[in-house]
């Protein structure tokens, strides 16, 4: 901030030098038509103008820092809404894999798409994380909170892109849906009632979800 103040009123100096005295011989010769005066003049612009850009720099740096921030809280929301299919493809193919965009395009493979609706949801996660529904409907409740906080702290630091991209997870049906399990919400059908992914939703719906998730990944990697 100092250092935008200092250029201004360097600039304004070598203004008010120039109309107080004369800058340019034309009975001189090349570099020699400045005066003394026409010198001080362009030493000081020259100065004012190091010093506005500089602090123009330093703003530009603030700025990117404070995006690198807020992409990196985004992906931590972004890492909590995707964590149940990451564990579903996890068991499925008994290893796990890297929380990026290549996760959702590997489960909206259709093969994988339609196995990871066979699997039952009242069922355990594996390696002792828990109960299926408790994991989604966790999930979705901590990342959509995450989404909002983080989408109304960074609107005007981020592109409007990622904004807009933020705004079409959390305002989901899939979002609501999941949320709505128990032990987080009140669905709770019968237990006669198969509990899947389509118990939920629907194929139309669930990948509209994972595209959006998709669509919001790519925008962070953007950087």
């Amino acid at each position: 901030m100092l250092l935008s103040f200092l250029g201004h009123m360097i600039a304004l100096a070598a203004a008010a030098v120039a109309v107080l005295g004369d800058t340019w011989n034309s009975k001189a010769v090349g570099w020699r038509k400045l005066t003394l005066t026409g010198r001080a003049v362009v030493a000081v612009a020259l100065a004012g103008f190091l010093l506005s850009s500089a602090a123009t720099y330093r703003e530009y740096e603030a700025q990117q820092k404070r995006r690198a921030a807020a992409v990196e809280e985004i992906s931590i929301a972004w890492r909590g809404l995707v964590s149940p299919y990451r564990m579903m493809l996890w068991k499925l193919d008994g290893r796990q894999s890297n929380p990026d965009a290549s996760l959702i395009r590997r489960a909206l493979e259709p093969a994988t798409f339609e196995q990871m609706n066979r699997i039952d949801l009242r069922g355990n996660a594996p390696h002792h994380h828990g109960l299926w529904k408790n994991i989604i409907c966790g999930s979705a409740t901590r990342g959509h909170a995450e989404l909002r906080r983080t989408q109304t702290i960074y609107v005007g630091i981020v592109d409007p892109d990622l904004i807009t991209a933020m705004k079409n997870v959390a305002t989901d049906y899939m979002i609501e849906a999941m949320k709505g399990l128990t032990p987080c919400g009140q669905y709770a059908p019968d237990e006669a009632f198969p509990l899947r992914l389509y118990s939920i939703t629907n194929q139309r719906e669930l990948r509209r979800y994972l595209n959006r998730l998709l669509e919001l990944r790519l925008e962070l990697d953007k950087g």
